[in-house]
Parts: C-alpha cells; structure tokens; sequence
C-alpha cells in the first residue's frame, strides 16, 4: 500500500510539471515568437524620401521665419517670412540696396542720369571732340647708345626678313657642347642673342648658340620688334 501510495505521488508530482516544461521545439517557439511559429520577422523601416522635393524645400524656407510653413505658404512671396535677414533688404531683388552707404549704380551705368546730364547730340559731339585730339605717332629710326658696345638686337631684328628655322648661315657639324647648355646660362633670349652677335654672329656661332644658322640664337624671335616698327 505504502508502495502504491508513492507511485501516485511520483505521478502527480510529473503531471503539476507537465505544464510548466514544453512538449516540443514548436511548442517553445510558438510561446516565444508570438504565436508564428518561428523566429519573429523585423518590421521594414520605411523607405526614405529620395531626391530633390519643390514642397519640402519651400516648406524649410518659410519655416525660417516665425510664421508656420502651412500658413507662410499661403501668403504672398513678398509678405513671407525670410528668418533673420534685414528688413531693408528687398526681398524681390535680394540686394543691400536700402543700406546706408549704398548709392546703386554709378551714374555712367545710368540711362536715366545720363540722358538728364546730356543729350545724345551733345554726346556724340564729346565723341567727335576726343576722336580730333587723337594723334598717331609715327615710329622713329633706333635711337643709338654711346658708350655702349653691346649689339643692338633691336636693329637687328629690323634688318631681317627671315623666319625662324630658315638656314641663312653655314654651321660645322663638329660641336663640343649641346645648345640646351649653352642657352641655359643666360636669363633671356634677348641677352642670349646680344653674347650671339658679340662672338661673331651671326656669321659665326663660336658658342653653339644657333645651330640651325638662322642667325637667332636661343630660339630668339624677332617678329616682337617688326610688330612695333610697323
């Protein structure tokens, strides 16, 4: 008796526990997933907004001012608020005209202080006024230097007609030094032509200063001084 008595209590014992353990895996995850089943799905965060809006951009301007967007909205462009801008600041231009200091434009960009200090035939007399004190002045001979030995490349260069890179003079295909050198100790080509034209040039080139024998060394160009003589 006292055996069977033991094996009931073992049973009910199993049974008042039954309820508190699960009796399966889905039986777990369906009291812990909200009754799906399964793992709980996320929720989708909603897309955000792409692109430029018009509505969103004007609602942030007039959200600027102390007027809420919906009602600044509905105002005329004129009357709506502009945040912390000058009230002397035109809203329909977007210029500083109105500040102290500030004239507008200047009276030779003027139509109307133009027409009111002068007339179109009293302009057009200024015109023909300045057009009779112009005076043209024409180019003298070169002007020489005394005391001076340096060649004149000015002359020079008036005394040819040739273009660069045409031979006008034989050069020796013996050379002891490269031109690049050579041009490279002068700080122009003006100064380069001048120590050209001092060592014999341009009939000789003793430092390798105009190997093509166009009588203009370091690429030297004479068309600058012809332009101005002409």
């Amino acid at each position: 008796m006292v055996r069977i008595s033991s094996v009931l209590l073992g049973v009910l014992a199993l049974a008042g526990c039954a309820s508190q353990a699960p009796d399966s895996y889905q039986t777990y995850m369906r009291d812990h997933t909200g009754g799906t089943g399964g793992y709980a799905q996320p929720t989708a965060a909603a897309p955000a907004p792409q692109g430029f809006s018009t509505e969103g951009a004007l609602d942030a301007i007039n959200s600027a001012g102390t007027t809420p967007a919906p009602a600044a909205a509905a105002l005329p462009y004129g009357e709506r608020p502009r945040g912390n801008a000058p009230s002397n600041i035109r809203a329909e231009m977007g210029e500083m005209a109105n500040l102290p200091g500030h004239t507008g434009i200047s009276n030779e960009n003027s139509f109307e202080a133009v027409t009111a200090q002068r007339s179109i035939a009293e302009d057009a007399a200024v015109i023909a006024q300045n057009r009779s004190q112009y005076v043209q002045v024409q180019p003298t001979a070169v002007p020489s230097r005394p005391n001076d030995n340096t060649p004149n490349i000015v002359s020079y260069a008036l005394q040819q007609n040739h273009p660069r890179g045409q031979q006008m003079y034989g050069r020796s295909s013996v050379r002891f030094s490269k031109p690049q050198q050579q041009c490279a100790q002068y700080m122009s080509a003006d100064l380069a032509q001048e120590a050209f034209l001092a060592a014999g040039g341009p009939q000789r080139d003793r430092n390798n200063l105009d190997p093509d024998g166009d009588g203009y060394a370091c690429a030297w160009d004479p068309a600058p001084f012809r332009a101005a003589a002409s």
